[in-house]
Order: structure tokens, then C-alpha cells, then sequence
């Protein structure tokens, strides 16, 4: 009997063991995913499944999110923007956004609205081993960055 009760308490320590290794492992990556996000400037890649075109380097749209106090910012193909963001473990979202009112070409305003329309339905990102960052809608890529 006592044989019997020691491999039991033998295997639960094994088990409990490995539980806490698997989440260490998704705790650490989680913190590694958060400090490549913040105090990097993103740079916009694709809305959706389309490729963004960029006719010179100043029109890129950029993302740039702060820890201490969660903000974002950033140029959005005409204009600069602001706002709040809520980061938790791989949830995202963002709130309160404001740019300034520049005119621009329509093209430009087009792929500005799009962006920011994408931008308030983001829920969800991840960071890819390659440091592209998705931020998504549940499942769905809405948008694609990379450093």
C-alpha cells in the first residue's frame, strides 16, 4: 500500500511539476511579447490582406505604444493620431483616438480610414518569432506591422 501511495504522490508531483514549467513557459513568452510591443515604432505592412504601397518613406503609417501610462501614437498616411490603449497579456485594444485634420490626397485619406477603422476593432495581438506584430479581431489579422 504504501508503494501504491508513493508512485500516486510521485506522479502528482510530476504532473503538478510540468503544469507550473508550461506556465512559466507561457508567462515569460507573454512578458517577452509585451516588451517587444512597447517603445518600438511599428510599421504598417498590410490592412488585411492587402500590401500597403508607400510612395516615400514619410507616408509610412506608424504605431507607437507606451507602457507607463498605456498610450499610442503614430503617423497614419496624412496625420498624426493619439489615444489610449488597454494591453493585457496578448488582449489589445484601443480608445480615445484623435489625429490632427490635414487634407491629402484621397488615396491617402482612403488608407487613413481604413487604418483607423481597423485600429478600433483590434482586440487581440501576437508577435511572430520573425517580429511581425498582428493585431487581430478574435482570430481575424486585421493589420501586420514590423519593426
Amino acid at each position: 500500500m504504501k508503494y501504491k501511495f508513493g508512485n500516486l504522490l510521485l506522479l502528482f508531483a510530476s504532473v503538478f511539476a510540468l503544469s507550473s514549467c508550461s506556465m512559466f513557459e507561457h508567462n515569460t513568452e507573454t512578458k517577452l511579447m509585451e516588451n517587444v510591443l512597447f517603445y518600438n515604432e511599428w510599421r504598417l505592412e498590410l490592412v488585411g490582406s492587402t500590401k500597403v504601397k508607400y510612395a516615400d518613406e514619410n507616408e509610412r503609417i506608424t504605431l507607437v505604444i507606451t507602457d507607463e501610462p498605456q498610450n499610442v501614437s503614430g503617423h497614419s498616411a496624412c496625420n498624426r493620431y493619439f489615444g489610449k490603449v488597454s494591453v493585457k497579456k496578448d488582449k489589445i485594444s484601443f480608445k480615445q483616438l484623435a489625429s490632427t485634420q490635414m487634407m491629402c490626397p484621397q488615396q491617402k485619406m482612403d488608407l487613413e480610414h481604413k487604418y483607423f477603422q481597423a485600429l478600433e476593432k483590434v482586440n487581440a495581438y501576437t508577435i511572430d518569432e520573425e517580429g511581425k506584430l498582428y493585431l487581430k479581431h478574435d482570430d481575424k489579422i486585421l493589420l501586420v506591422f514590423n519593426l
